[in-house]
Formats: structure tokens, C-alpha cells, sequence
């Protein structure tokens, strides 16, 4: 589910390189910051069961590796300040 949720957004990787959208990334970093403010009040119910974010692993990596990504594409093809 997290994966088809990346892919609406334009996040995703397929035979012609990676994509993505710029724009996009405020709702995707939402959702990582949802699913790492439920993992740390111990709330497994709202986003995580959403998205079969059903064990420790997933739940703990999965917001913090979304929250690099982003970042680091922001900062290789973002708008320059």
C-alpha cells in the first residue's frame, strides 16, 4: 500500500529511471510524519494499519526512510535558494 500510495503521488522507480514530483511531496511527507508520530505514541490503529505497516520494522523505517528520500532529492533537484 505504501508503494501505490509513492506511485499516485509520481514517486516511483521503473525501466526508464526514477520519477517524481516535486509538488507532490508535501502530502508524501505528510504521511511519513503520521506514520512515525503513530509509531511513537504506540498507535498501530490509524495510518499504520492503513497502509499494512503491521510489524516494528516497518513502522519505525519506513516514515524515516520516505522523510530521506525526499530530502535528498529536494536537495539534488529542487529549486535553488
Amino acid at each position: 500500500p505504501v508503494a501505490a500510495f509513492l506511485r499516485q503521488h509520481g514517486l516511483f522507480a521503473d525501466y526508464e529511471g526514477l520519477h517524481y514530483d516535486l509538488a507532490q511531496f508535501r502530502d508524501i511527507r505528510e504521511l511519513a510524519k503520521k506514520v512515525i508520530s503513530e509509531r511513537q505514541a504506540n498507535n498501530l490503529d490509524g495510518v499504520c494499519r492503513a497502509f499494512d505497516l503491521s510489524s516494528d520494522d516497518d513502522t519505525d523505517n519506513d516514515g524515516g526512510y520516505i522523510l530521506t528520500i525526499l530530502a535528498a532529492l529536494e536537495l539534488m533537484y529542487g529549486p535553488k535558494k
